[in-house]
C-alpha cells in the first residue's frame, strides 16, 4: 500500500480526485464545490493484529491509526490526505468534514 510511488491515474471518489500534489506527491482534491459541514472522506480504516501490524513496511506504518488499544489500518483514499497548518477540514466520526467551503480542484488538507 505505498503512497509516494504508487503510479494512480486521477480517480474521483466519494467528491475527492486522488492525483499528483506539487508539495506531497499524491493527495486528494475536491472534485465538486464542498459546503462547510459537509463529509469531505470517509474513512475506511480496519483493525489489524499485532502480528499485522510487526509485518508492516515502514511507510504503511505512517498509515496507523491507535484507538482505546486497538490498531487500525488506514485504507484509500484517506492514505491520501496531507496534513496542512491552514486547514480545510477537520476530524469527525471516522470522516474529514469540511472546516470551510471547499472549492473544486481545491486540496484537502486537515490539520494533523
Amino acid at each position: 500500500m505505498a503512497k509516494k510511488n504508487r503510479e494512480i491515474p486521477e480517480v474521483i471518489l466519494e467528491g475527492v480526485i486522488v492525483k499528483e500534489s506539487k508539495t506531497h506527491g499524491l493527495g486528494i482534491f475536491a472534485a465538486r464545490p464542498i459546503k462547510f459541514g459537509e463529509t469531505v472522506v470517509k474513512w475506511k480504516k480496519r483493525e489489524i493484529s499485532q502480528t499485522e501490524y510487526a509485518g508492516l513496511t515502514h511507510e504503511e506504518h505512517g498509515y496507523i491509526d491507535i484507538q482505546d488499544g486497538k490498531i487500525f489500518l488506514m485504507g484509500e483514499p484517506e492514505i491520501y490526505v496531507n496534513h496542512s497548518c491552514d486547514p480545510n477540514t477537520v476530524p469527525g466520526d471516522f470522516c474529514d468534514i469540511a472546516s470551510r467551503d471547499i472549492q473544486t480542484g481545491e486540496k484537502s488538507q486537515p490539520l494533523i
